[in-house]
């Protein structure tokens, strides 16, 4: 391959009416040396047959007899089948402006450490574009060039519902995703990006650009994202394993807190799903820190204690009266996205 080593990965799974979309983008760059890794995760909608219909050289094709979840095992043998030292992911119903291969090219050779790229984003809805609160709140603070993004900073963010990584926007090395063990084909089914993020973040900064690389479209058929409900994912076995290796080193770097506070959130996303099913109780409770919450902690206990059917009846009327007279917090909002973090979809 040439000096750019780009390898671009897309998943596709049950995406027909978006796949011509997504790779005429990657086909539109200003930088046209790459290799476009196409790989249908089983799909049954005529996915396959769209990609045989795409003639390009720089192509290659390969197709999954069972579908995985969120399409993890798809980039991961993408992953495994890449020639280039750099992989750039895009899903399947998301677009790329013309300039990203580009920037990550200069923000290669403006960070000759770097092993993590990222660029801004923007939430579509219909004709509606929005700004990613990350790139919004940075850009707004002056921040116009491409700079470092710790991982102090990036938990933080993280936990805010501003994650500074985005999977169609991000380009890491190979090997940092090797060295990582990839994505969490069989640990989870949803939540499996941000525990990727978080590893390879625990490893290297994350260079990030506020240039806007991608479209994400919130009106995609068969988003994983309105699929699979949402929960703390596979993130709470790694962030154990990170607060472990920092409380043993002396955390240098003051990272437990962060660390401490991200794992609390995620616990109650779990506990806030069970509730809504009707089926708290008290061993549910478990891990989430008295110290750090605890009126929260107190009400969940006493929450715990009621009938399974009155617990979901008394959080839907919560939420209605918190989000206005409406029990959803993202109708009719171009915002209407995954929560800290969480997956884009194939």
């Amino acid at each position: 391959m040439s000096r750019t080593d780009f390898s671009v990965v897309i998943p596709i799974y049950n995406k027909r009416p978006h796949i011509r979309r997504a790779v005429d983008s990657v086909f539109r760059q200003s930088c046209q040396e790459f290799e476009l890794i196409l790989i249908d995760d089983a799909s049954t909608d005529g996915s396959m047959d769209e990609l045989k219909s795409i003639e390009d050289p720089r192509v290659v094709r390969a197709r999954r007899e069972t579908p995985g979840p969120g399409g993890y095992a798809a980039r991961n043998l993408g992953v495994k089948m890449a020639r280039g030292d750099w992989i750039a992911f895009l899903d399947a119903d998301d677009e790329w402006n013309e300039r990203i291969l580009e920037e990550f090219l200069e923000m290669r050779e403006s960070f000759p450490d770097a092993r993590i790229l990222c660029t801004g984003f923007v939430y579509k809805k219909g004709s509606r574009e929005v700004v990613n609160d990350f790139t919004s709140r940075r850009t707004d603070r002056g921040e116009k060039e491409p700079g470092r993004v710790g991982l102090k900073v990036y938990l933080r963010e993280t936990r805010m519902g501003r994650c500074p990584v985005h999977t169609s926007c991000v380009c890491m090395r190979k090997d940092l995703l090797e060295e990582i063990g990839g994505f969490p084909e069989d640990r989870c089914r949803r939540g499996g990006d941000r525990d990727t993020w978080l590893r390879a973040a625990d490893r290297s900064d994350i260079i990030w650009s506020p240039y806007i690389g991608e479209l994400y479209y919130c009106d995609s058929v068969n988003m994983v994202t309105k699929t699979v409900p949402e929960g703390e994912g596979c993130s709470l076995q790694t962030l154990d394993g990170m607060i472990g290796k920092y409380a043993e080193n002396g955390d240098p770097g003051r990272l437990l807190p962060e660390l401490r506070k991200l794992k609390q959130q995620l616990i109650e996303i779990r506990i806030k799903k069970i509730a809504k099913d009707g089926h708290l109780g008290w061993k549910d409770l478990e891990g989430f820190s008295f110290r750090m919450e605890p009126i929260k902690y107190t009400l969940y206990r006493l929450l715990a204690l009621l009938p399974g059917q009155l617990i979901g009846l008394l959080l839907k009327g919560f939420l209605t009266l918190k989000n206005g007279g409406t029990a959803s917090n993202t109708a009719g909002s171009a915002e209407a996205v995954p929560g800290p973090g969480a997956d884009k979809d194939r």
